[in-house]
């Protein structure tokens, strides 16, 4: 066995691998600050507590994702003292580019409404035009009296307004 043990260190001498001084840990995620961008990891391996690590290696919201309080994360030493987050597992909130335009649409619920609008607009179209004033006959010397417009609304489809490439889910 010890042959083994030494051989496998002589290969992570020659592979300079002893010289890595940081490394990525498999920790729960605890203590978020979102006004810091920071929360505190627990190492599943029992080691010492991560505190202050960044929720991004980049702290602006270019793409952040903030971590599920009590969800599994790695998180990524760059230092001795510093670390990020660079994978979680569950995510409570995503930024893609900010957040000065709000969230993403719920699709399925738009594609809803807008066809509730197109469909009550139709009905009511429907009935304009078809509406007839009794005693009331259009001819010569009679003003004001124009043909009713009859295009209706077409009901909007769900590809006519979904990104298929940029999903979301129940958050």
């Amino acid at each position: 066995m010890s042959e083994n043990s030494d051989l496998s260190e002589a290969i992570k001498q020659l592979g300079g691998f002893n010289d890595l001084e940081f490394e990525s840990k498999i920790c729960v995620v605890s203590e978020i600050d979102l006004t810091e961008n920071t929360c505190t990891c627990t190492p599943v391996d029992g080691t010492a507590k991560f505190f202050d690590v960044d929720l991004s290696q980049n702290l602006s919201k270019g793409f952040l994702l903030i971590p599920a309080n009590g969800s599994r994360v790695v998180c990524a030493q760059t230092s001795e003292t510093t670390a990020y987050i660079s994978m979680v597992s569950d995510v409570s909130q995503v930024y893609i580019a900010g957040d000065v335009n709000g969230g993403l649409v719920k699709v399925v619920d738009l594609v809803t409404k807008l066809n509730n609008i197109e469909n009550a607009f139709n009905t009511h179209l429907a009935a304009y035009t078809a509406h007839v004033h009794a005693g009331v006959t259009a001819g010569i010397g009679v003003t004001g009296i124009t043909t009713p417009a009859t295009n209706t609304l077409t009901p909007t489809v769900r590809s006519n307004i979904e990104n298929t490439i940029v999903k979301h889910g129940n958050g």
